[in-house]
């Protein structure tokens, strides 16, 4: 968004993610991911469909995305940028699906951090 897009970032995430095993579903974390499939008024959204309506998203400036789809500013102008690495994922991984989650990153790491201590694969004590 300032240009300081670093085209290093994005190869170490190309041969990141060529690492990963191909999947089905991707599940976004976040509120971009969330507000893009809230203003498609659904909850998952095949790819061709997703990179389909992330291209017509792109192409309006910040104030007709605020007007037109509610969105924040602080969202608005951002939101193309994420959309960005969600398709990179997309086509990389071969995903035939996104959807999101109702919690953000904080919230799900959180909800992990739970879910390991619940099931005691960490623990915390105190010294």
């Amino acid at each position: 968004m300032l240009n300081k897009d670093n085209s290093n970032e994005w190869l170490r995430l190309k041969k990141w993610l060529s690492k990963q095993s191909k999947t089905k579903t991707l599940v976004g974390l976040g509120g971009n991911i969330r507000s893009f499939l809230n203003l498609n008024k659904v909850k998952k959204m095949g790819t061709n469909n997703f990179i389909k309506k992330a291209l017509v998203l792109s192409k309006l400036d910040v104030d007709k995305k605020i007007s037109k789809y509610s969105l924040q500013q602080d969202r608005a102008d951002v939101i193309d940028y994420a959309l960005n690495i969600y398709i990179e994922v997309i086509k990389t991984l071969e995903i035939n699906e996104v959807k999101s989650t109702k919690w953000g990153v904080s919230d799900s790491i959180a909800v992990k951090t739970f879910h390991e201590l619940y099931s005691k694969k960490i623990s915390i004590s105190r010294s």
